[in-house]
């Protein structure tokens, strides 16, 4: 008999369908009698894995019975300034478009009333004017103020008449000069003390005028009138003239004691 890959008997047909037939059939996964144990690393795999919801829901319950925590306020972004506040309007601020305070200026010699109080420089600064610049040693008028009694224009020049105010370094008239010479100081109005006392008098201020801050006379002796230019005058503390009333202007010019 030849040998040849192909057998058309009947035994070789059956075999033929019965090997297909075995060859479709599934083979069964053989079961094991036990499954692996799980390795170390399974192990703290497991440790590491989040924890389940029961132990959540602990966690909640528990963080439900602590005190609230203090939140931090945030601070607060300063707020940028309004436009019409910066350029001024009429609902923003005055200031901001008002106009720069103008300096004080010395009224012109024209404006001049009598009885108005300037500031008399020290002589260093009055270096050409009829004032003598060799006043004996009581009559000190120099950096002190000083009253306009009157006013006159000579070469061209503008000069004013004034008399010199003191105030005694704080003292009182009374303690500085004899009885016979304290009629010969008037007290001006001021904010300290302006009760009458030692025989002088009061001179009050115009309407509208500002009055000396401390206790002032003014010296009406003979000797105390003098002549200076008119620029050489100063505003008394940088304001604006204290001015007298007109009787207070009367008892200066008449130069004798009351």
């Amino acid at each position: 008999m030849s040998s040849s890959p192909f057998f058309t008997g009947k035994m070789g047909g059956f075999q033929l369908s019965e090997a297909r037939s075995t060859e479709a059939r599934p083979v069964p996964f053989p079961r094991p009698a036990s499954y692996p144990r799980p390795s170390s690393a399974d192990s703290s795999w497991r440790q590491a894995s989040p924890p389940s919801t029961s132990s959540w829901r602990r966690h909640s319950a528990t963080a439900s019975t602590s005190p609230p925590r203090s939140l931090r306020t945030p601070q607060r972004t300063p707020t940028p300034p309004r436009r019409d506040s910066l350029f001024g309007s009429e609902s923003g601020n005055w200031r901001v478009n008002a106009a720069p305070l103008k300096s004080l200026r010395k009224p012109s010699f024209d404006d001049v009333k009598l009885g108005m109080v300037f500031h008399l420089p020290g002589k260093q600064n009055v270096k050409d004017s009829l004032l003598s610049l060799e006043l004996n040693e009581p009559n000190r008028p120099w950096d002190h103020p000083a009253v306009v009694v009157g006013k006159f224009v000579q070469h061209g020049q503008e000069f004013v008449e004034i008399r010199g105010c003191t105030t005694f370094h704080g003292q009182q008239v009374e303690a500085v000069k004899p009885k016979h010479q304290q009629s010969f100081f008037l007290l001006a109005d001021n904010d300290e003390d302006v009760a009458v006392h030692g025989g002088t008098r009061l001179g009050r201020m115009a309407p509208g005028s500002t009055r000396f801050c401390k206790r002032t006379y003014v010296n009406l002796s003979w000797d105390s009138l003098y002549p200076v230019k008119y620029e050489h005058l100063e505003l008394h503390n940088g304001k604006l003239p204290i001015q007298f009333d007109q009787d207070a202007v009367d008892m200066i010019q008449c130069r004798k004691p009351f």
